[in-house]
């Protein structure tokens, strides 16, 4: 059982936090439950368009192989691998007051996520504070055999854009726009400050329809396992720059596809990513993993 102790804190109040006795918690509550649990709903929706999905990408294999970082690291080994695998957590909160991050650790991060395969995931990033790149809107273009698919995305984006390329340790990268994304970012993760509040966030553009179409409905499940296997990259490398980093699974593409200039399905969002120094809610408890 995990018992989770909210305390509501009024802005006009005392904000100091009531240390808890966690342990003494869970040595008081009893050992043995009885009755059954309440129904939430005596009704039940069925989705059917998910057992439609599913059945779709399941009935055959696109044969297209995963894509697979490779060793593009622009600095020196510091740890082992299982030491940061071991440290690697989900930011709960980001400094707002120290997200600074510099434009050596900002490239690093990109550069663990190049591939030398087939990459159809372009990153599109929120910059808000990196030293020596302005505040703005860019994009890390993915690794594509096809010489049209940058053209192709650039058609499909706002013509506004400037795409000018970032003079940078990492290929393909982009700068769009100027400006303060902080609320955009925010607005489009389900309001959630850790999107605003870190030195960077992202979104994960993927070629969509060409990729469906070429390779088989099944494409679809690869597709986001490809963004899945980017952002596990992005953690760990987070994690041995002592940064902090989370997922988003909460956000609105069509507000994303807008502010990109998006209006078909030739390019889709399916995953948002957060990096900045985190802040640790002292009432929880922190362990080492696997100290049993």
């Amino acid at each position: 059982m995990l018992l989770l102790i909210r305390q509501n804190i009024n802005t006009n109040e005392d904000k100091s936090i009531t240390n808890i006795d966690v342990l003494a918690l869970r040595k008081n509550l009893q050992k043995d439950y009885f009755g059954t649990a309440n129904t939430l709903s005596s009704s039940r929706h069925s989705w059917d368009i998910l057992e439609q999905i599913e059945e779709a990408v399941s009935t055959t294999h696109s044969k297209q192989d995963l894509i697979k970082s490779y060793s593009n690291t622009i600095r020196k080994c510091e740890y082992e691998s299982k030491e940061i695998v071991l440290k690697r957590r989900s930011a709960q909160m980001m400094n707002k007051d120290d997200s600074k991050i510099s434009k050596n650790q900002f490239e690093t991060l990109l550069a663990s996520t190049l591939t030398k395969e087939d990459n159809p995931v372009n990153l599109v990033l929120f910059v808000h504070n990196v030293e020596n790149l302005e505040e703005g809107l860019y994009v890390l273009l993915g690794n594509s055999n096809d010489e049209n698919d940058e053209n192709d995305l650039k058609s499909c984006l706002k013509d506004t854009f400037v795409w000018e390329k970032v003079q940078s340790k990492v290929d393909n990268l982009y700068f769009l726009q100027a400006g303060d994304f902080k609320y955009t970012a925010k607005t489009i993760s389900c309001n959630q400050d850790i999107a605003s509040n870190s030195a960077f966030s992202l979104g994960m553009l993927v070629q969509f329809d060409k990729q469906i179409q070429k390779y088989g409905a099944h494409r679809y499940k690869e597709l986001y396992w490809n963004c899945g296997a980017i952002g596990q990259q992005l953690y760990l490398e987070a994690t041995s720059l002592d940064l902090s980093a989370t997922g988003i699974g909460c956000f609105l593409d069509d507000i994303f596809h807008e502010v990109l200039g998006i209006k078909n399905t030739s390019y889709q969002s399916l995953y948002h990513f957060t990096i900045g120094r985190g802040l640790f809610d002292t009432r929880l408890t922190n362990e080492e993993p696997y100290q049993n």
